[in-house]
């Protein structure tokens, strides 16, 4: 296959699809796939705008919103992976993947995909270690901290990554938006640093870039690695015989043998005399044993490679095997069969809550933590998808409206005074968890954020006497196990919430002290309504377009207005 690499669109896309068009007619070759690695900005309206991670003045539509609409169409096959300058609130309603537009595909939080008969795998999103081991508790309408959270990489997704299965086959492609760390070892380094100066003292101590996609590039060593975020071409040839010795990296060393080097590229972000575009001839490499594809040209392995594929492909019965075009003539998409195992496997570590969650290891013999899938962990999948892994564009959904230049010109000059929107599900997403019978990450943060769940409320370690009618912030939130019994010897102070709303649009809160305490309730998010995101408003989780003010009640005797939540509580730590 031909495929464009792009380094940052920053929604550039009128820009980019001229570049391809140019790259086709000087080269004289078709390009079958464009891959852009992250800062995409698929913003479709102002909504979208407000939830990017910018300074207000340098928030643009762009043109990503004529894809949207249909006012454009995609003229190549488009991948993409999330970075650091997002419509952060659109790409959570797909986070295990899915159009964003015709002919444009979202890869996820991480996903793995295949492609014309490429095994294509990415992580959207950068690093930062504060955030690493958080859940995926951030949601639209976002604050000032969560706005920039919600694309950190997260423990959960290169734990996922790891539990591909490395005696299959590597995969062809792996896209990250920030660098692994320690591959400008394997480049010319002194050039970087001529070009970046700012980049030397980083590049010298070896703590440029991701420590996860490190780990991730040398222990699932692909054939190409594409990355963006630093704004500047460079590429390496990383030697996997020269990778860091780790029991975690060696595993099935033996089968990679043949896998000993993987092609780095990063590219620039899309500007005039930029490197911000490459062309590639990828062919296809080993087949993937769990999920075959019918091929229309040889495969350029080696004698003894083949004949074991062809071996291997007469065990496989025929629902393993899919053409590499759809009925048209275009490229067809394929889930990958592998990754939705994973997925389905590990759905019980999604966790939404700002907290340190922990991925399970050898250290605990009590709990699984090898999810690589089993042959009957694959069937079982592939019955539950009725033996259908197609990616189809009629899938697409739109989920919100497109900006207008006409009507919403005005609202652009004022574009501070647009409202971050309400969270969307996204129907891609709940037909393919509930084929998967997973759980919708979205979902599950919006039954809590609408109150299904009491949440527990911290008071400052140094004094007690603080007013419950200050504002909840996220430092003061604690998230308890769910199935937690509220202990009655342990002197905390449990709470009924009942909410009644007022003539104004307005809401009030009235806390009064539970009879009985002492039961089982699961706690897991906030769900007391709270103002919508404003500048002096730090919770994470405000949760109705009505604000919410909490007052202790004169009353010992639980509330008994009729908008009461029962059985939501509060329990304030002393």
């Amino acid at each position: 296959m031909n495929i464009a690499v792009e380094g940052c669109s920053h929604g550039e896309l009128d820009v980019i699809f001229a570049a391809v068009e140019h790259a086709k007619q000087s080269s004289g070759l078709s390009i079958d796939l464009l891959i852009c690695c992250g800062d995409f900005q698929s913003v479709r309206n102002l909504g979208d705008l407000r939830c990017m991670a910018a300074p207000i003045k340098y928030l643009n539509i762009q043109t990503f919103y004529k894809y949207y609409s249909g006012e454009k169409v995609a003229p190549v096959l488009t991948i993409f992976i999330g970075g650091n300058h997002e419509a952060s609130n659109y790409l959570q309603e797909l986070p295990y993947g899915g159009w964003v537009a015709p002919n444009i595909y979202f890869l996820g939080y991480g996903g793995v995909i295949n492609v014309g008969g490429l095994r294509i795998g990415g992580i959207s999103g950068i690093y930062k270690g504060i955030d690493y081991l958080k859940g995926r508790y951030e949601r639209p309408p976002y604050t000032e901290s969560s706005i920039r959270s919600v694309y950190h990489v997260r423990n959960l997704e290169v734990f996922r990554m790891k539990q591909l299965d490395k005696t299959a086959a590597p995969l062809d492609i792996f896209l990250s938006h920030d660098w692994p760390r320690g591959v400008t070892q394997f480049g010319d380094a002194n050039k970087l640093v001529r070009q970046k100066p700012f980049f030397k003292d980083e590049v010298e101590s070896n703590t440029l870039g991701s420590k996860p996609a490190q780990e991730l590039l040398h222990y699932l060593q692909p054939r190409y690695w594409f990355a963006g975020h630093l704004h500047i071409k460079f590429v390496a040839l990383v030697d996997h015989g020269q990778a860091p010795k780790s029991s975690e990296f060696n595993e099935g060393k033996n089968c990679l043998e043949s896998q000993r080097f993987t092609r780095f590229i990063a590219l620039d972000k899309c500007l005039p005399r930029r490197e911000f575009l490459q062309v590639l001839n990828v062919k296809c490499g080993l087949q993937h044993r769990h999920q075959n594809l019918q091929m229309e040209t040889s495969s350029p392995c080696h004698e003894s490679e083949m004949e074991s594929s062809e071996k291997m492909q007469k065990k496989q019965e025929t629902l393993y095997s899919y053409p590499l075009h759809d009925d048209n003539g275009c490229i067809q998409l394929y889930h990958d069969l592998e990754w939705l195992t994973i997925l389905r496997l590990t759905d019980h570590l999604l966790q939404v809550t700002p907290n340190a969650v922990y991925m399970p290891g050898p250290g605990n013999s009590s709990e699984r933590f090898n999810f690589t899938p089993t042959q009957e962990d694959l069937e079982e999948t592939l019955k539950l998808m009725k033996n259908d892994l197609r990616i189809c564009p009629d899938q697409f959904c739109r989920t919100a409206d497109a900006f207008n230049p006409e009507s919403d010109a005005l609202l652009m000059e004022h574009i501070a005074t647009v409202e971050q929107p309400e969270p969307v599900m996204n129907p891609f997403t709940a037909e393919l968890c509930e084929k998967l019978r997973i759980r919708d990450p979205m979902a599950v943060l919006l039954k809590c954020a609408h109150g299904k769940s009491p949440f527990v409320l911290r008071t400052p370690k140094k004094g007690c006497s603080s007013d419950v009618n200050e504002s909840l912030d996220s430092s003061r939130l604690t998230y308890d196990d769910p199935g937690s019994d509220v202990d009655s010897s342990s002197g905390d102070i449990v709470f009924e919430v009942s909410i009644s709303n007022n003539n104004d649009g307005t809401a009030e809160g009235t806390l009064s002290p539970a009879l009985n305490p002492a039961r089982a309730v699961p706690r897991r998010a906030l769900v007391l309504g709270a103002p919508q995101n404003t500048a002096d408003s730090d919770s994470e989780f405000p949760c109705s377009a009505n604000s919410a003010e909490a007052k202790p009640s004169s009353s010992a005797s639980p509330a008994t207005d009729s908008t009461s939540a029962a059985g939501q509580f509060l329990k304030m730590n002393r």
